[in-house]
């Protein structure tokens, strides 16, 4: 692909600046967290970047990629489950998550060449900005050595993954709870920029350096993450693992079992709806990774004239397993040369959202 000018980019961070903040300002009047009272997870953050960025995104990048003569598509899904890693450590075996969030990155150009790359993120929480753990933690280990594992899960492979290790395939990411007018960044010298989230290379210690907004303008010019491929073609565990957790988040219906009620069930944790959340902006082509029934599905909730957010489709209760699926954020753009040759007016914006 050709890559973003630096002009682009900046119009493209700002927008995402703006929408970050929004979004977690909203957390706490998230609708159904079960207390507001209580102190909000990583978790929490990770729905609100979901269901509340990703809309304004949507609505904010795509008039900039139509003038530039792209299409776009952003899709997001937040789940309490994630992805469980099973390996062994030291002599135990340990079961720790794989990540919190997979950021996917997908690009066709004029030629109809594809470019798809990956990235696994864990958040933690940080007041000033400095991430530090304990040397025996598990997913610490699993994310400095990646040694081989398998994953626990609705249809997951029994033969063990061994990826490698490659850079710029997974980070940490640090979460701000301190929210404006009482944050004062300038005079807080471990926090990167402005953002409430920002990023680290996996390691035991150390302060955030990479601002969320930042490290997205570089996903979209494929300069982190790390590339994946049609698995029966490579044959690579990186890109199957890919596949895999594509596959089993988008396959589930949008409208799973509510588990809010159930005090012996733990994973509904202080947000009370344990349904699949999923948001998908479009202004072309539907995305890659999200089969015909849930594009179907999200018709159906964009035309109850609410967006689809308090009346999801009626479709079967899905069942979860543990670690059987997780957190998405795909980003998909294509060129277009008609776009280019057009007016540089936008076309009118689609967003559906269906959750709860």
């Amino acid at each position: 692909m050709r890559p973003f000018t630096a002009e682009q980019l900046n119009r493209l961070q700002a927008a995402t600046d703006d929408a970050i903040w929004m979004s977690h300002q909203g957390t706490e009047a998230l609708p159904g967290r079960r207390s507001r009272s209580a102190a909000i997870p990583e978790e929490d953050y990770v729905a609100a970047l979901i269901l509340l960025a990703l809309p304004q995104l949507a609505d904010s990048w795509r008039p900039l990629l139509h003038q530039w003569g792209m299409s776009l598509t952003i899709t997001g899904v937040f789940c309490h489950q994630t992805p469980k890693a099973k390996f062994s450590m030291n002599g135990n075996t340990v079961s720790p998550e794989l990540a919190d969030l997979l950021l996917v990155r997908r690009h066709v150009d004029s030629g109809h060449h594809v470019r798809q790359c990956a990235v696994l993120i864990q958040a933690k929480m940080s007041e000033d900005g400095e991430i530090a753990l304990q040397s025996a933690d598990p997913q610490l280990y699993l994310y400095t050595t990646w040694p081989s594992f398998q994953v626990l899960g609705q249809n997951a492979p029994s033969t063990p993954f061994s990826i490698g290790r490659i850079e710029s395939q997974s980070f940490y990411a640090g979460i701000t709870k301190i929210k404006p007018p009482n944050i004062n960044f300038p005079q807080n010298k471990g926090w990167a920029s402005f953002c409430p989230w920002a990023l680290m290379p996996p390691r035991q210690s150390g302060w955030v350096e990479d601002p969320l907004p930042s490290f997205l303008m570089k996903l979209l010019n494929f300069q982190t993450g790390r590339d994946f491929f049609d698995p029966k073609v490579t044959g690579c565990h990186w890109s199957e693992l890919i596949h895999y957790l594509l596959q089993t988040t988008f396959a589930l219906p949008l409208r799973t079992r509510d588990m809010r009620n159930d005090p012996d069930d733990p994973r509904g944790g202080t947000f009370g709806i344990n349904r699949m959340a999923f948001m998908s902006s479009t202004s072309a082509q539907p995305s890659a990774y999200v089969p015909a029934q849930r594009c179907a599905e999200l018709a159906r909730a964009g035309s109850d004239g609410g967006g689809g957010q308090d009346t999801p489709p009626n479709v079967a209760p899905g069942h979860f397993e543990e670690g059987g699926v997780g957190r998405i954020v795909a980003f998909e753009t294509w060129e277009d040369h008609e776009l280019s040759n057009k007016s540089t007016h936008s076309p009118g914006s689609k967003t559906n959202v269906a959750w709860r």
